[in-house]
């Protein structure tokens, strides 16, 4: 029962501790009388690029009180990407003692809407300290609404998780996962140090939180304020967790209405008192998208189903041989890039060819000396025992004497995808003939993060005027060079 009672009543309790405290405060001192709106609101609008950009605006309107003790309002909006946003309401007060500098306590209510649709809240007490050289603040972060919110499920490997794949002849197989959002509790905390340089501000921190069935988020960061005038400031930052890992932000901020940068503070702790509440430290310098950070996580269901059929599986040809060993299985794949090999997986419909990373030279057919002719085909560079789809410079490596690939006169579509294909720049021909002169069906072709280099030309387009030729180069790492500009007739 007690642990039921605590559960429950936690959030409540510590929202209610702070209201105590800010009353407490609003009360310290009585010698002039309390008003409304004793004092000017304060504003500020951020502008932060790096992970992405971010938009971030604050208002602290002070609504009751006196001058120097007042009870205020504070909205916020973190803007980071199209469908992720947070908004925050809380109330807090600010007292400038006569030895402590500004004293501060404040809860917020934050609303979080993540990219898969998803709204999550939470109760956020704070405590402050703000002076004339070093700064305090320290947030803690109460999620009371539902932590964890299921998103759909997937094969494992499209959420990164390439342990669980699995081969058998020519097909693939994956382990099924249910994909989440989740959230967790957790807090932050900051100090903050005058610096003599344009009165700039330095802030060191560090965040921790605890999503729900999924690791906790650890972070640190570092963050400079330089007032370029009364109005403006420069902010840089920079952030490390175990999640968003490094992530270097820097942008504008505009101050206005009662609040000021500091480039002109006189050591007057009554020109800070409606500066902003630092909080959201791992949205504002780290990499989350909104104030509180949503996570996506995955959990397996127990699940295994076929991923991909009709592979043919490559490795490349180590013993000097002509490149025509193996049926293309996983078990006993084919050796080499030959253009034997192309010709029978073409001939068992396993079209999908899984070309595991590796050096290899090009074996032409005796119907074409130029060119490897393909045959609808999808071609991807993997590595990983074939797991992975591979990049940089684990993507195999395809040496060809003439020409490079092929996509004949009748193919509907092809892709290339993952590859690094060399020639000798020995003659004219292309690392990429496209050869759709008479066909009249519509042909497409793919290019995606493969380079063609060292050969006469790049790509060669040859169309005809009766259909659609469409060939598209993806980024990143595409990239095409040739000794003469691509033709294209």
């Amino acid at each position: 029962m007690l642990k039921l009672i605590s559960d429950h009543c936690k959030p409540r309790l510590i929202a209610s501790g702070c209201l105590i405290l800010i009353n407490t405060l609003a009360w310290a001192s009585n010698s002039t009388p309390f008003t409304a709106f004793p004092s000017s609101p304060g504003i500020s609008l951020y502008g932060l690029a790096g992970n992405g950009w971010t938009g971030i605006g604050d208002l602290m309107a002070p609504i009751y009180g006196q001058p120097l003790n007042f009870t205020y309002l504070d909205p916020q909006i973190y803007y980071s990407a199209p469908g992720e946003y947070s908004a925050s309401l809380g109330i807090g007060q600010r007292w400038l003692a006569s030895r402590a500098g500004i004293l501060g306590a404040y809860v917020f209510g934050d609303y979080n809407h993540s990219d898969n649709g998803n709204d999550f809240w939470f109760v956020s007490p704070g405590l402050e300290r703000l002076g004339q050289t070093l700064d305090f603040s320290a947030n803690l972060y109460i999620p009371v609404s539902t932590q964890k919110i299921r998103t759909g499920t997937e094969f494992a490997d499209q959420a990164g998780d390439f342990s669980q794949i699995t081969f058998a002849g020519h097909n693939q197989y994956d382990m099924l996962v249910n994909t989440f959002d989740t959230v967790g509790w957790g807090g932050d905390a900051e100090v903050g140090m005058r610096l003599p340089f344009r009165n700039a501000e330095f802030y060191v921190g560090g965040y921790y939180f605890s999503p729900k069935n999924s690791d906790s988020l650890i972070g640190g960061a570092v963050r400079l304020q330089i007032p370029i005038n009364n109005y403006l400031s420069a902010l840089v930052s920079e952030a490390y967790d175990d999640q968003y890992h490094n992530t270097i932000k820097a942008g504008l901020a505009l101050s206005f209405g009662g609040r000021h940068t500091g480039y002109r503070f006189t050591g007057d702790l009554r020109e800070r008192l409606v500066e902003p509440v630092q909080r959201d430290l791992v949205a504002v310098a780290g990499g989350a998208q909104s104030g509180q950070p949503v996570l996506q996580d995955t959990q397996n269901t127990g699940d295994v189903a076929l991923e991909m059929t009709n592979i043919s599986f490559f490795v490349a040809d180590t013993t000097s041989n002509s490149g025509t060993q193996g049926e293309g299985t996983y078990e006993n794949p084919y050796v080499g890039m030959s253009q034997n090999n192309v010709d029978d997986a073409n001939s068992e419909k396993n079209q999908n060819f899984y070309i595991q990373s590796g050096t290899y030279n090009a074996i032409y057919g005796s119907s074409n000396p130029n060119y490897i002719v393909l045959n609808n085909d999808q071609i991807y560079g993997r590595t990983n025992d074939f797991r992975q789809n591979a990049a940089d410079n684990d993507r195999p490596l395809l040496v060809f004497a003439h020409g490079g690939f092929e996509i004949p006169d009748g193919d509907v579509n092809d892709s290339l995808n993952g590859l690094r294909l060399s020639g000798s720049a020995t003659d004219g021909t292309a690392g990429i003939w496209v050869n759709h002169v008479s066909s009249l069906s519509n042909q497409n072709v793919e290019v995606n993060t493969t380079d063609v280099q060292y050969f006469g030309d790049g790509i060669d387009l040859h169309n005809s005027t009766a259909s659609t030729l469409s060939v598209a180069i993806y980024h990143p790492l595409s990239r095409i060079t040739k000794l003469f500009p691509t033709t294209i007739i």
